[in-house]
């Protein structure tokens, strides 16, 4: 596999607060214990990821560490994303301590739930 169809670019990326804003009143809203994710179709190519965590989650040591892990998680698997979707993770309490591998499954049963409810 060649390098760049695993990068996570400025494409890849929600930019802009009126997008988010959309996506919170338009988009799919779901659940767990770690965090909320909503997911509203983009009609582009590819899905995108935008992330917050609040200062009530923890220090930005903490704050960033989860950015990261969700990066990285998207990176990996926001390719298989159908259809091609905006996502917004807003990180929780919840989310502070779990590993990796712990989000990864978190995040991929989410995007099953989205999956199911657009078939």
């Amino acid at each position: 596999m060649d390098r760049c169809s695993f990068s996570y670019t400025k494409s890849d990326r929600i930019l802009k607060r009126a997008r988010y804003l959309e996506i919170y009143s338009r988009g799919k809203r779901f659940r767990n214990r770690l965090f909320y994710i909503y997911f509203l179709e983009n009609g582009l190519e590819n899905s995108r990821l935008g992330l917050t965590v609040s200062r009530k989650v923890g220090s930005s040591v903490i704050q960033n560490r989860i950015k990261r892990h969700f990066r990285e998680i998207f990176r990996k698997t926001g390719k298989l994303i159908n259809p091609p979707s905006d996502v917004v993770i807003n990180a929780t309490r919840g989310t502070v301590g779990k590993d990796y591998n712990f989000l990864q499954e978190a995040f991929r049963n989410e995007v099953e739930k989205w999956e199911e409810v657009n078939k």
